[in-house]
């Protein structure tokens, strides 16, 4: 399969890509990374930047357009979202990393420790509506024995992490985020996860400003953290 990186899981969240090739290789999964990808161009879209949106998008389905690949697999849901939209790519569909791993079944050479405790999955807009791959990340993280896996309360409502739009509207992104941040208070999950950067980000910095001491991360890393080799029995 072909991993597209993203720029800004790249520069913010590095922990991502590298769990990301470990699990793949780990599952058997030959990984194809080309050099010459680019940024998705969901920002540049987002900010009426329709020119250099195209130019990205040529760029990427140039660079993406692997001989014998089977799928084009993203870390983050809006810029899967971005590619499914532009790229059209014929045989080669692009699918978020949850999504990808869910449909290949455990290898026997591996296990998931347990792990006892809950989880909140907040379900971003770009995996939920244009994905429509959102069940993917719950099925892959109840994979992992004794995890409480639940939904975020209110996930069918963005948290306000959209694109571009917690910079240009602040305070309407703030009002949206604020039922999130009030549902977690009352629940205090021991994890909430999120499949797209902005929105985690976002809601961290909510967690922040309420001084509520819950740990935000992709939901891969803490897959990555619970997979195991199997003992050999000797």
């Amino acid at each position: 399969m072909v991993l597209f990186h993203g720029c800004l899981t790249q520069m913010l969240d590095a922990e991502v890509l590298r769990c990301a090739q470990t699990v793949l290789h780990r599952f058997g999964v030959e990984i194809i990374t080309p050099s010459e990808q680019a940024c998705c161009g969901g920002l540049h879209r987002d900010a009426g930047e329709t020119e250099m949106a195209d130019r990205l998008c040529a760029t990427n389905r140039q660079a993406l357009a692997v001989d014998g690949a089977e799928a084009i697999v993203t870390l983050a849901s809006g810029c899967g979202a971005r590619l499914a939209q532009d790229l059209a790519l014929p045989g080669l569909p692009v699918l978020d990393i949850h999504d990808y791993l869910a449909r290949l079944p455990l290898p026997e050479s591996l296990e998931l420790a347990p792990l006892h405790q809950r989880v909140s999955v907040q379900d971003p807009c770009s995996l939920r509506n244009s994905l429509r791959a959102e069940q993917s990340v719950y099925a892959l993280l109840r994979r992992i024995p004794s995890l409480g896996v639940e939904p975020l309360a209110e996930n069918q409502f963005c948290c306000g992490g959209a694109g571009l739009y917690l910079l240009r509207e602040p305070a309407l992104a703030d009002q949206l985020r604020a039922p999130k941040l009030n549902a977690l208070r009352q629940s205090m999950p021991d994890l909430l996860v999120s499949a797209n950067l902005g929105c985690a980000l976002h809601l961290a910095a909510g967690l922040r400003t309420r001084d509520l001491a819950i740990p935000v991360m992709h939901p891969l890393v803490l897959f990555e953290r619970q997979l195991r080799q199997r003992p050999r029995l000797s």
